[in-house]
């Protein structure tokens, strides 16, 4: 039996590998989301949103993310129907590698694909590269002609008054 693993547990293992044990293994023991970081992600799930805006002919796999066999079956299936994009695309290698990807877009006729992550950031960061490179990974093993993989960044602008 093959292990899945997802994007978010590559890069805990990357960061901290006794993070991502315990996550697998004593889930139990894992602290609750902080409320600043609870933030960080539905700020990120707003951004990604306000992403699709800027392309046509788009549709957005729905599934649960623990569901990742309909989510991959969805996926396909958005393929099959002609859409030159689609949201939160999810792929799953041979090996167990699996992900979620922001913005999958079909280039042209080609039958190549470009992979899309959307960061709200002012820069980018060491771990977008081990993020982006995971991601192309999975979506050529799981048989995706990708063309290129590459971050849309969007820059949140304060603006105070005095």
């Amino acid at each position: 039996m093959i292990i899945r693993i997802s994007k978010s547990q590559y890069l805990t293992g990357l960061q901290c590998p006794k993070a991502l044990w315990y996550y697998r293994h004593r889930p139990d023991l894992m602290p609750d989301i902080p409320a600043t970081k609870q933030h960080m992600f539905d700020t990120g799930h707003e951004v990604g949103i306000l992403a699709q805006g800027y392309f046509n002919n788009g549709i957005e796999i729905t599934d649960k993310y623990n569901q990742i066999d309909q989510a991959i079956d969805s996926t396909e299936k958005a393929v099959a129907a002609g859409y030159s994009a689609i949201f939160e695309a999810t792929a799953c290698s041979d090996d167990g590698a699996y992900s979620r990807i922001d913005i999958l877009k079909k280039v042209g006729s080609s039958g190549q694909w470009d992979l899309i992550e959307v960061k709200m950031s002012t820069s980018v960061k060491d771990y977008h590269y081990d993020d982006m490179t995971l991601q192309r990974y999975t979506f050529e093993q799981a048989g995706y002609d990708v063309r290129k993989a590459g971050i849309l960044q969007i820059i949140q602008i304060a603006v105070g008054c005095p």
